[in-house]
């Protein structure tokens, strides 16, 4: 979807009852496994380098973090990601919505 003024669009969309949910990594962002899944959401991604817009976080209802996952993972893996400190847009994206989509049943 193309549009001029996203802060905008997405009060709009609140205002229908839509939930905005946002990525970001800050002390006020929750985490991932705190979103409840099951209502109209729509998700915003910021870009790898700078995140979201400032005026786009805004207008998110809440913005979440994803955990890297290294109580999982075995110290060496965990060394070699270093300092990262952000997951690929694509990847974060693709959590994000598994958490959300995860549990509906699928039909033919």
């Amino acid at each position: 979807m193309r549009q001029k003024n996203l802060p905008r669009l997405l009060e709009n969309a609140r205002q229908d009852g839509w939930r905005v949910v946002g990525t970001a990594l800050s002390d006020d962002s929750i985490p991932l496994e705190e979103l409840k899944p099951g209502r109209p959401t729509i998700v915003v991604l910021g870009n790898e380098g700078h995140g979201l817009r400032t005026n786009v976080r805004r207008a998110c209802d809440v913005t979440v973090r994803i955990a890297r996952g290294t109580r999982s993972m075995k110290q060496k893996e965990a060394a070699e990601l270093g300092d990262l400190d952000s997951l690929n847009v694509s990847v974060s994206g693709g959590i994000l919505l598994h958490h959300l989509l995860g549990n509906i049943p699928m039909t033919d």
